[in-house]
C-alpha cells in the first residue's frame, strides 16, 4: 500500500499544499494533521520533518519538535540551522548535555562558525566547564565580534559574569 501511494506524487503534494495552507492560517493543529499524512508517505524528506518541526514549535510541542530535528539529521540533513535550532530546543528543555553533543557535531561540520561556537562557550559556561567556555568564548569573538551582542539574550548570565565582561572588553580594545 504505501509504496503504491508514494507513486502518487500528486496525494504528497496534496498533503504538503494543505499543511501549507493551514500553516499559513496559523491554524497549527490542522497543519501537523496534514503534515504527519506527508510523513506517512514519504519518511524521509526532511523537507517535511522541518515542516512538521515548525509546527510543533508553533504549537510548543518542543520535544516533538525536536524529534524531527533528530530525524533531519538523521536523514543527512546537516545544515547549520539544524543542528542550532535542535541544541535550542534542548536549551530550552534543559538537556544541556544533549545540546552540547549537538553543537560538538555541528562543529565538526561548520569549523569556524561563530554561532556555534558562541553557543558552545555559553552551555560550557553553564555546566561549570569555565576553561572550556573561555576557549571557545576567544574563538568565537575571533571569528566574528559583533556577534556576541546577538547571543547575548541566549546565555544572560553568562554575558553578566565579570570575567566574561572584562574579555569581550579587552578583545574589543585590542581590535582597535
Amino acid at each position: 500500500y504505501k509504496k503504491a501511494v508514494h507513486e502518487d506524487p500528486l496525494l504528497d503534494k496534496g498533503w504538503v499544499f494543505l499543511t501549507n495552507l493551514y500553516y499559513q492560517q496559523e491554524d497549527y493543529q490542522k497543519a501537523l494533521y496534514y503534515i504527519n499524512k506527508a510523513l506517512k508517505i514519504d519518511e524521509d524528506n526532511n523537507l517535511y520533518w522541518r515542516k512538521y518541526t515548525d509546527i510543533n514549535l508553533k504549537l510548543n510541542f518542543f520535544e516533538e519538535a525536536a524529534d524531527g530535528l533528530k530525524t533531519c539529521l538523521s536523514l543527512g540533513d546537516f545544515e547549520l540551522e539544524v543542528f542550532v535550532g535542535l541544541a535550542d530546543i534542548q536549551l530550552f528543555l534543559g538537556d544541556f548535555n544533549d545540546a552540547l553533543k549537538t553543537l560538538l557535531k555541528g562543529q565538526k561540520t561548520f569549523k569556524n562558525f561563530a554561532e556555534i561556537e558562541y553557543r558552545l562557550a555559553g552551555l560550557f559556561f553553564i555546566l561549570d566547564k569555565e576553561k572550556y567556555g573561555f576557549n571557545h568564548l576567544i574563538e568565537a569573538l575571533k571569528i566574528d565580534y559583533e556577534y556576541h551582542k546577538m547571543i547575548v539574550d541566549l546565555f544572560p548570565t553568562v554575558f553578566d559574569d565579570k570575567k566574561v565582561i572584562n574579555l569581550v572588553e579587552d578583545f574589543r580594545k585590542a581590535m582597535e
